[in-house]
């Protein structure tokens, strides 16, 4: 198995950055990117375990309210990384047009759907529109604060360039064989036998629970997958290794933040450790994002039409191909040239 996930040395070479300043610049992107959205599922949970008004009534917030928020926040800081990135290349230029222009946009359209509160049609567009407007803005924010600290797009996982050969392609295959396989045994295994113990858990739709249509939630768990991957996983990680930080505080963190990020569910929520532990494990030994990606948001795309009996199958099907990919090795483990 170790032979499928190694990773080039080269990807694993960061730039230092203090503890603290990795820690700061962590939190900050989690705060940013999912803190409104954090909030609100953590009250949900807490209404489930009979909490008082007083402490939940964050989970009435609408959902275009908070995208609003958070494209609001995350246009003020790619601003000032533009403005800093512009500053360094030349004190006395301007501000690249583009990109500024861009920036901009992502607060305009936060401030409209700050403004879009309700029901009917309209509001389910305007989640919609919010929650993908949210998932790009995302990846764009953690991008830029990587670039500002001297983190390349390879390093956070994205195009890494021992990924298109053939060892690269079938350690995406293994990387998704995996991750499928822990997401699978979480949400179809541990999690429904935690619904049936006496404890507290959701007893109807996770689209009732967090506010919203079937519409905009089917969206919203397309787009989790961009949002979830690329904050708990590949920000949080890089951020902290950069730091100097041990393995056990990457994976507290990263555990913490997804199981809270689940706690509309209950007390059930511990199934998605599983996934938490295998999608971390995952990219600290391979730097590999984006089929971690693919993985979610394809599960999420067939989750409610997949029969509880494919579970099986499915384990079956990834092992087989796990076996049958036992000759390979990949290209800088054997010498050749990424």
């Amino acid at each position: 198995m170790s032979r499928w996930l190694d990773s080039p040395p080269s990807a694993r070479d960061l730039p230092p950055l203090t503890g603290l300043r990795g820690y700061l610049t962590a939190c900050a992107l989690l705060a940013v990117l999912l803190g409104p959205d954090l909030v609100k599922r953590i009250a949900v949970g807490a209404h489930l375990a009979g909490a008082p008004a007083w402490v939940t009534w964050p989970r009435h917030w609408p959902a275009a309210a908070i995208y609003g928020a958070v494209l609001t926040a995350t246009a003020v800081w790619l601003l000032a990384l533009e403005g800093r990135r512009a500053r360094r290349a030349d004190p006395d230029g301007c501000r690249p047009v583009l990109p500024t222009a861009a920036a901009g946009g992502v607060g305009l359209l936060g401030v409209a759907l700050c403004a879009l509160t309700g029901t009917g049609r309209g509001q389910t567009w305007a989640d919609i529109i919010g929650v993908v407007a949210v998932a790009g803005a995302g990846v764009w924010l953690c991008l830029g604060v990587a670039r500002d600290r001297g983190i390349s797009a390879a390093q956070m996982g994205i195009a890494p360039p021992w990924a298109a050969d053939r060892p690269g392609r079938i350690q995406a295959v293994t990387i998704a064989a995996i991750s499928l396989s822990a997401c699978v045994i979480g949400t179809k295994l541990l999690i429904p036998h935690q619904m049936s113990l006496p404890v507290p858990t959701m007893t109807t739709s996770q689209a009732d629970l967090l506010g919203g249509t079937d519409l905009s939630f089917r969206v919203m768990g397309l787009a989790a997958g961009f949002r979830e991957e690329t904050v708990f996983v590949a920000a949080t990680a890089v951020m902290l290794t950069a730091a100097g930080r041990p393995l056990r505080e990457l994976y507290a963190v990263s555990m913490t933040a997804r199981i809270l990020w689940h706690a509309y569910i209950g007390v059930p929520a511990l199934g998605v450790a599983l996934f938490a532990v295998a999608n971390l494990w995952l990219f600290t030994r391979t730097r590999r994002l984006t089929p971690l990606i693919t993985v979610h948001l394809a599960y999420n795309a067939l989750l409610d039409y997949w029969p509880q009996g494919l579970t099986y199958v499915l384990v079956l099907l990834i092992l087989a191909a796990l076996l049958l990919q036992a000759d390979a090795r990949p290209a800088h483990r054997s010498g050749k040239t990424p």
